[in-house]
C-alpha cells in the first residue's frame, strides 16, 4: 500500500513539474519576470514543504532543544525573506523610473 502511494505522489509531483511552466506561461508570458518567481518560489515552496515534511516525520530536528527550534524556524523565515526581497527587487525593477 505504502508503495503505490508513493508512486502515486512521484506521479503527481512529476506532473506538477511537467505542466506549472506551460501554465505560467500561458497566463503571464514567457518575457514577464513574474513567470520565473512564480515557477521559482512555487515549485521551490512544494520542495521545500516535502523537505520540511520529511525533517519532522523523521524527527530528525529535535523541538525540545532550543538550538533545532531556532535553526528550523531560521530556515523557514530564511525562505520567505529570500522570497520577499526577490519579489521587492522584480516589483521595483518593473516601477522604478529608468536613467537616461
Amino acid at each position: 500500500m505504502i508503495y503505490l502511494k508513493n508512486i502515486f505522489w512521484a506521479f503527481v509531483y512529476i506532473t506538477l513539474i511537467f505542466y506549472l511552466p506551460r501554465f505560467l506561461i500561458g497566463s503571464l508570458g514567457s518575457g514577464n519576470p513574474w513567470t520565473s518567481f512564480f515557477y521559482m518560489y512555487g515549485l521551490g515552496a512544494i520542495v521545500f514543504l516535502i523537505g520540511t515534511h520529511i525533517v519532522i516525520k523523521t524527527k530528525a530536528c529535535n523541538f525540545k532543544l532550543k538550538s533545532d527550534r531556532v535553526w528550523f524556524r531560521a530556515m523557514i523565515l530564511g525562505f520567505f525573506y529570500f522570497m520577499s526581497m526577490h519579489a521587492i527587487w522584480i516589483y521595483y525593477s518593473l516601477h522604478s523610473p529608468t536613467a537616461i
